[in-house]
């Protein structure tokens, strides 16, 4: 171990010892973090009997709450030291018989950074179990630096290191070195090598992780303070009972999907005694977003990720094998405003009912955050709820990936409906920004979810977009006397029978024509034909 770690770990031990007038007993490990250990025996081994603190239990918590707080992949340590190497790359070249040298400048050096940290506390040992996960886990890497602040990173060198020392029970040692992912190659990929479906999802998709980084602010106090934990529990518990109100007039497929998440909902999410790391706010997190990943993943005609990397699904639109091409997301939006007016309908099981569903259920997390913010001791509601109408709006993202539209008309819908959900969601990071008193007050990161949603909006236009040049429009007919529907589809459609069946149906349908014998005089609409 390091000179600096070691002083560190001298430090705890001297401090552990002069403080046994002060705190008289160790703190026990929870039932719950005994069973978080005991998953943990097949990664971890024999240390996990280590997690019976014997000399310092709590007081590693609070020798944690005075370190400098990091986390790698959203799990936390503490970051006593950082080094960073930077400056240039300068190679310096020597020639036969000269004495002289040449330096040739390659460029900026931004180096690696090495870490040397600290796992400390109770559940010490369940906690560097997962970092290990996390420090194996391929791909670039999110990095919550004390001084830096929050970094895109790569490992590279030596491997990482996690250390247990006997003496030194309730603290595990790590050192890795992380290079900055460089942003050169990020922004020449998104512009070059990627399709708008691609960006549109990884920009959905780093917007929940920005979110899920704000509950994370928002719950961090060690010890939670009642206002707090009264935002908490009444803003589950109403956006759970909007979430049942929903659902209630959805599909089989859909109700089943959402029926266990609904219940954790319902019970609610119990407070720690000691909230030390981001557990708390992670179980608050993983409630409010099971609900819209549910709806998502039950209404997507294959089983894929409902917010992840672009998949290529070969079934999939309004049209598919639930619903007649006729209903739109605009029909599900305009139905589920009937049913708030006090009407009834039934969603099917279809990409563009989820969207519409998940797009009411994010203004419905807006509302009731709006709402519980008024309330003394609720002003950090609608942060907490904001998170909720993130989830429902990265999945709705999700689900109108797989719709397959059939004109301009309803690309444009889904469209609007979605960016007018991301302008909601804008409209309440500003005003969550604007608490300045109480447990509420916006945390830091709220900039970060604006600019977020900011990038996902324009992701949306430019995906849609994209498909706008390659769809018809509807186009309106006027009819000037009843005609057999045959003769005006041979009419619109020329005297091939493969254009003619296709005009003829979708006309039926479009128009909600009963006689299908006769076509009354009046105005039709119909798909406009390509020449």
């Amino acid at each position: 171990m390091s000179g600096a770690l070691s002083k560190i770990g001298s430090t705890v031990g001297n401090v552990a010892g002069t403080a046994s007038g002060v705190l008289s007993t160790a703190k026990s490990l929870t039932g719950t973090l005994s069973n978080a250990v005991g998953m943990l025996n097949g990664s971890v081994g024999a240390m996990g009997g280590l997690a019976n603190l014997s000399g310092l239990g709590g007081m590693t918590s609070l020798i944690a709450s005075t370190l400098a707080e990091a986390s790698f992949r959203g799990v936390t340590f503490s970051m006593p030291a950082s080094e960073d190497e930077v400056g240039r790359r300068v190679v310096q070249m020597f020639f036969p018989g000269v004495d002289d040298f040449a330096l040739q400048d390659m460029g900026e050096l931004d180096g690696p950074i090495h870490i040397r940290g600290l796992i400390c506390g109770d559940d010490y040992v369940y906690r560097a179990g997962l970092m290990r996960a996390a420090l194996a886990t391929k791909g670039p890497a999110t990095l919550v630096h004390p001084w830096w602040g929050e970094l895109k990173v790569r490992l590279i060198g030596e491997p990482a290191r996690i250390g247990f020392d006997e003496s030194r029970q309730g603290i595990a040692t790590l050192e890795m070195t992380v290079v900055r992912e460089p942003k050169g190659a990020n922004s020449r990929q998104a512009s070059g090598f990627l399709d708008s479906l691609t960006k549109l999802l990884n920009a959905a998709d780093d917007m929940l992780d920005t979110a899920t980084s704000v509950m994370r602010q928002v719950l961090s106090p060690l010890l939670i303070g009642v206002s707090l934990a009264r935002s908490v529990e009444n803003s589950v518990a109403q956006v759970g009972a909007m979430f049942s109100g929903l659902i209630t007039s959805t599909s089989e497929p859909i109700s089943t999907a959402c029926a266990t998440p609904l219940t954790v909902l319902s019970l609610g999410i119990a407070l720690p005694a000691k909230n030390t790391g981001t557990t708390f706010a992670d179980a608050v997190t993983d409630a409010l977003v099971a609900v819209p990943v549910a709806i998502a993943n039950a209404v997507l005609p294959v089983p894929i990720a409902a917010v992840g990397s672009a998949q290529i699904t070969s079934e999939t639109g309004s049209n598919g094998m639930f619903a007649p091409a006729s209903v739109t997301t605009s029909d599900y939006l305009g139905q589920l405003t009937a049913q708030g007016a006090g009407g009834s309908v039934t969603l099917a099981p279809t990409p563009a009912a989820g969207t519409a569903l998940l797009i009411a259920a994010a203004k419905g997390c807006v509302a009731i955050g709006t709402k519980l913010a008024t309330t003394p001791g609720g002003s950090a509601a609608l942060s907490i709820t904001l998170v909720a109408a993130v989830a429902c709006v990265t999945q709705a993202i999700a689900t109108a990936a797989a719709i397959t539209f059939a004109n301009t008309q309803e690309a444009l819908s889904t469209r609007d409906a979605l960016v007018a959900a991301l302008d909601g969601l804008s409209n309440a990071v500003v005003a969550a920004g604007a608490i300045t008193t109480g447990d509420g007050i916006a945390p830091a990161g709220i900039a970060d979810l604006f600019s977020a949603i900011q990038t996902t909006r324009a992701a949306v236009y430019a995906d849609i977009s994209e498909q706008l040049g390659r769809l018809p429009s509807i186009v309106a007919v006027q009819v000037p006397v009843e005609m057999n529907p045959w003769l005006l589809a041979y009419a619109l459609a020329g005297d091939t029978t493969e254009n003619v069946v296709p005009m003829l149906n979708d006309m039926m349908t479009r128009n909600t024509i009963l006689t299908p014998a006769v076509i009354p005089a009046g105005t039709l609409y119909v798909l406009e034909q390509g020449t």
